[in-house]
């Protein structure tokens, strides 16, 4: 018998788009035209305010995605299928796996396209590298699979559109967008008469390109030597569109995440927000201030910038702390020298751990007087503080050894005050001329007279409500809120307070965050008092500087009785200014670290704040880069052993459908070795057949002769086999072949299915 061998290289037929006849882009082209438009949306997504998210990451998934399908597509469809659904359903357990996070970044997202951005916005990571295979693989269907002519025209059209309302200035993504829909739709084959040809139609859309790009850089070149004024003028515009359309329609965000001035409603949605645990029962409401408002513009408080004073005291000084030196002594002085105030009637500070609930950690929320005692990642942090009516600090009554230490924190305070009295009392008078008006025909001395006017004004023309209705556009909303609708509620009180104050030359600014009254606090099991933080404790104050207290919350607003004592010393004689009987002068530079009366303690304090600024850093890392991404990148991992393992299998079952009578033969072989029943044989042997039948009773030798003898012609006759003579072979051959795997123990079975998956 003639040797029987298998043909290793059977020749393959590649059929070009997913088996479809009609001519269409090749596959380099059809690259080259999706990755222009999935980045194209998401350079669009990057430049839109608030978001932000791994570029690598998200750019490389795009990438990826868009070579898979494109590869497989034009490879063999159901690959392509395949693949598509693996995607899918890798995505779908990652939002599984993680829906809170991704929720939450989602709840982020539509916020941010419906009120101002966060002052640290999150990362949108997780989220955007679960839609992007989903996104990619739309795109892709309908352009390369349903041919659609308009799909990619109206994403642009909507992107384009919605650029305004988004604050999206990207023209470079507009652009990959636009060269991405005319290249489709100028390759696609005309409905009427005959298709074009392939070459044509790709000509055509490179052409489109080139022309879209040269009429943006004709633009470009136009356009920017007042790129600067117009596009001030341009996010001027889109801002104000934004907000009004936002507040008319009651969806702004809350307001204690930023500093704008609500011209609507405020509806509450009853919804937990924080957990606060003190160690000792409160006697006073105790202020979280969240957004500190700086300068005032149109309805807007910009954030307040420390920093900035604190870099020009120690300009102006030139002292050798550095600002982190400083900003650290003084983000803690009250704290401090209430501390190391030597007075029995002061009890010692107390605890308080804030955890968010439902605020993701978009603000930093802080007590007064207080100094950080720990900031971890998961859940918030925790302060010790003293309440306000805690706060007696004596600058004569100071242990020997912190004497040094307390010279250079009175010394920051009067530095602090020059700056803060320059910086916290503007005012763009211009946009407020009935409030200039109102304050120019008034004058005082003292801060308590200040106060009592402020009192007296916001008692006799405004009303508090939540539901004040909507504020016209045409005029600045605290000029509304004072001499037109005339109700208003905390955001008003509060900016109107603010306003008055600096225009009579007292530092003041505009707060945002909790107020929690002594009631609101329950006893738990272990001594603590616990109190969870709705929307109803969002509250706004103005905050003054005062003398041995610092920023102090003034709250004007009428929703409860007013304490008689407004702040520290509104009932007492009004004191001049002075330095508490010291003779300034103003170094604040520290003693060295071997001074035997400070060193030890600056060291201590530099240590503390190296770690504190740390642990800060690790937690804006949490927010910007989720840990949940290695979830995903695991998700994907297994998802793609899935994937190449259900391919290897489709791959088997095709190759089973295809096969000749010479690969049953071969595969009949590779049973009957693995089954240790006949190994070494080959099919030449002259007892092949009475071999096989003592092996498998059941075996027709006369029909295996046979079919040998087919075999033997397929591979070297003259001219190819019949149709029915392979059938008959193949069907006889894969019995056998089926009766040997059957022989076989369990675990050569594993054997023999794996090296069929492989070959």
């Amino acid at each position: 018998m003639t040797k029987i061998k298998r043909d290793k290289k059977p020749t393959k037929t590649i059929i070009r788009g997913g088996g479809r006849k009609s001519p269409g882009l090749g596959p380099g082209f059809m690259l080259l035209f999706l990755l222009c438009g999935i980045f194209g949306m998401i350079m669009y997504f990057d430049s839109v305010p608030g978001i932000v998210f791994s570029r690598i990451l998200v750019y490389s998934a795009a990438a990826g995605c868009c070579a898979a399908y494109v590869f497989l597509y034009y490879r063999d469809p159901v690959y392509f299928y395949t693949v598509a659904v693996a995607a899918v359903l890798i995505c779908i357990m990652a939002a599984a796996r993680e829906y809170e996070l991704i929720l939450a970044q989602l709840k982020y997202a539509a916020d941010l396209f419906s009120a101002s951005q966060a002052a640290d916005p999150p990362s949108v990571t997780l989220l955007a590298l679960t839609t992007i295979p989903i996104v990619t693989l739309i795109l892709f269907m309908l352009e390369a699979v349903a041919k659609s002519r308009s799909a990619m025209l109206v994403i642009t059209a909507a992107m384009l559109l919605a650029a305004p309302v988004l604050g999206s200035g990207s023209s470079a993504a507009l652009l990959l967008t636009a060269a991405s829909a005319c290249a489709f739709l100028a390759a696609q084959p005309e409905r009427r008469g005959a298709a074009s040809s392939s070459g044509i139609r790709q000509t055509r859309a490179g052409v489109i390109c080139v022309i879209l790009a040269a009429a943006s850089l004709i633009s470009a070149l136009a356009v920017m030597p007042n790129i600067d004024r117009l596009s001030d003028l341009t996010y001027s515009a889109e801002g104000r569109i934004f907000r009004e359309i936002a507040m008319r329609t009651g969806r702004t965000t809350d307001f204690v995440q930023g500093g704008s001035i609500s011209r609507f409603n405020n509806y509450q949605t009853d919804r937990e927000q924080l957990i606060v645990q003190i160690t000792r029962a409160p006697d006073e409401a105790i202020y979280l201030k969240g957004f500190v408002g700086g300068d005032y513009d149109r309805g807007e408080w910009t954030a307040a910038d420390d920093t900035a004073i604190l870099n020009d005291i120690q300009e102006k000084y030139q002292n050798n702390w550095g600002v982190l030196g400083i900003s650290n002594t003084y983000s803690s002085l009250y704290f401090t020298m209430n501390m190391n105030t030597a007075d029995d009637t002061i009890p010692p500070p107390g605890s308080m751990a804030v955890r968010y609930i439902s605020s993701e950690g978009k603000n930093y929320y802080v007590p007064y007087y207080s100094r950080v005692e720990t900031i971890y990642v998961f859940g918030g942090y925790r302060f010790q503080y003293y309440e306000k009516g805690d706060m007696k600090i004596n600058w004569n009554n100071v242990p020997p050894v912190f004497e040094r230490k307390r010279d250079q924190c009175l010394n920051l305070q009067e530095a602090y005050i020059e700056e803060a009295s320059r910086v916290y009392t503007r005012v763009p008078q211009n946009q407020l001329p009935r409030l200039r008006e109102l304050c120019q025909n008034e004058s005082f001395e003292t801060l308590s007279e200040v106060t009592d006017f402020i009192k007296n004004t916001l008692d006799e023309r405004t009303e508090y409500t939540l539901t004040p209705g909507w504020s016209p556009l045409n005029g600045d909303v605290i000029e509304d809120f004072l001499f037109g609708r005339g109700r208003g509620y905390c955001v008003h009180y509060a900016s109107a307070a603010a306003l008055m104050y600096r225009m009579f030359g007292f530092p003041a600014r505009y707060v945002t965050g909790y107020m929690i009254e002594p009631e609101d606090f329950e006893r738990q099991r272990y001594g603590t008092y616990n109190a969870v933080l709705k929307d109803k404790n969002s509250h706004a104050w103005v905050e003054i500087f005062l003398r041995d207290y610092g920023w102090t919350p003034v709250d004007l607003t009428p929703i409860s009785e007013t304490p008689d004592e407004v702040y520290p010393g509104y009932s007492e004689p009004e004191k001049d200014d002075n330095d508490g009987g010291y003779g300034l002068n103003i170094s604040l530079i520290p003693k060295a670290r071997g001074d035997e009366d400070g060193g030890e303690e600056n060291l201590d304090e530099a240590e503390s704040a190296k770690e504190k600024g740390s642990e800060i850093n690790d937690y804006t890392v949490y927010n910007r880069m989720e840990s949940p991404i290695r979830v995903f990148a695991g998700m994907i991992l297994v998802g793609a052993l899935i994937a190449l393992a259900v391919l290897l299998v489709l791959n088997l079952l095709r190759r089973r459908k295809r096969a000749d009578c010479r690969t049953e033969f071969a595969r009949l072989l590779r049973a009957l070795s693995t089954s240790g029943i006949m190994s070494g044989y080959d099919g030449t042997e002259p007892d092949f057949c009475e071999k096989l039948r003592e092996a498998l009773p059941d075996i027709d030798v006369g029909a295996m002769r046979g079919v040998l003898g087919t075999v033997s012609e397929a591979a070297y006759g003259p001219a190819p086999i019949s149709a029915e003579e392979n059938m008959r072979a193949r069907k006889i051959l894969r019995a056998a072949a089926d009766k040997a795997r059957k022989a076989m123990p369990l675990h050569k079975k594993i054997l023999f299915e794996i090296k069929e998956i492989l070959i």
